[in-house]
């Protein structure tokens, strides 16, 4: 019979077994946790980005960066993030830089839309996560392919993400920086989807058939885009158009409309007018109209419809020759955004939508 205050020794040996499996599970947990690794945008993970930022560290001057990370671009469940890395553009060598710095941390909207006041965008959770110090950055060697994420801070406490009601806000105050470049790895481009729609142009009197594409590869919300008229005759006047619609009734015309009735044999009118500009085609008998997607997201999805014509009164009894139809779809950036001043004390910054570094981040 164990003395009175003594634990039974076998019922010892069984709780302290039980303790230890407790404790080795949690090491376990919490390895495990410190092993898993997430970069955003994921397509991104192994393949190098098509371009690069000198933000936050690669200017001379102080910095404030504010990062937006949609819900979207993280896992189901709940992330406790532990370290946050970046990795340097590949295209040169990148000595050591030293940077005072400072990482804040917070919810932000799960679309990640940032407004250009900072405060507007720190969630009720903001907190600082990288107390001020001075870090020195690592020297970067050109190599293949992408860098490693050799650029990794890790924070003082962990940050609790719950992509179910929020995305993650990530400011980087660079108090001050030594001099000299420090690119970060970028991709921020989609491809949008085109084709031609309607009935085939009609000749001009140079035997050529305008042709409407667009040049742009990517159309995004708050993009710049242009649109191109070409095999036209140099400084012909010539009129690119916007429309809405392929198929239907507009101005009494079922689209596509036949021209033939109006003297446009074998011309073709593939959508409606709703926004147009003209212009004198240049010396290689092109048009280019410069155009500005509006910084809606919902545009997403939406086809751009597109069409010309150019006057040319030797083509036909109607003086005109048209273009084919063809359309373009505005595509989506990772939903991602920043804004940036070069003022710590700044309250407000510049927006820019997609424009932030690969990351990757640890939990």
């Amino acid at each position: 019979m164990p003395i009175h205050g003594e634990m039974d020794p076998a019922r010892e040996t069984t709780v302290a077994s039980a303790a230890l499996t407790t404790l080795a599970l949690a090491l376990l947990t919490l390895t495990g946790r410190a092993q898993t690794t997430l970069v955003v945008p994921q397509s991104y993970a192994t393949v190098e980005g098509g371009s690069f930022t000198s933000l936050p560290f690669g200017r001379s001057t102080a910095v404030r960066v504010q990062q937006g990370y949609g819900s979207a671009l993280f896992p189901a469940g709940k992330i406790d993030i532990a370290r946050i890395a970046w990795r340097a553009d590949g295209a040169r060598d990148i000595p050591a830089k030293g940077v005072d710095l400072e990482i804040g941390i917070g919810s932000v909207s799960s679309s990640a839309t940032l407004a250009a006041t900072f405060a507007q965008n720190r969630g009720l959770d903001y907190a600082i996560a990288l107390t001020r110090r001075v870090i020195t950055l690592p020297a970067i060697t050109t190599a293949p392919g992408p860098r490693a994420f050799q650029i990794e801070f890790a924070l003082d406490r962990p940050f609790r993400v719950d992509p179910s009601m929020n995305g993650l806000l990530v400011e980087l105050i660079v108090h001050s920086q030594q001099a000299g470049r420090y690119e970060l790895d970028l991709d921020a481009s989609c491809t949008s989807a085109r084709a031609d729609f309607g009935k085939p142009g009609c000749a001009g009197s140079n035997q050529l058939v305008p042709l409407a594409d667009c040049p742009t590869t990517s159309l995004v919300p708050g993009g710049a885009f242009t649109l191109r008229l070409s095999s036209l005759r140099p400084q012909d006047l010539a009129l690119g158009f916007l429309g809405t619609i392929e198929s239907g009734t507009w101005q009494g015309l079922v689209l596509p409309a036949a021209l033939d009735g109006f003297g446009g044999t074998g011309c073709t009118l593939n959508t409606d007018i709703t926004v147009a500009v003209g212009g004198s085609a240049n010396s290689l008998g092109e048009l280019r109209l410069p155009g500005t997607v509006p910084p809606v997201p919902s545009l997403v999805g939406v086809w751009l419809r597109f069409q010309g014509l150019a006057i040319d009164r030797a083509a036909n009894a109607l003086g005109m020759s048209f273009s084919n139809g063809h359309k373009v779809q505005v595509c989506g950036l990772p939903p991602m955004a920043r804004v940036v001043a070069t003022n710590v004390t700044a309250t407000s910054g510049t927006v820019e939508i997609g424009l932030v570094p690969i990351t990757r981040f640890t939990y």
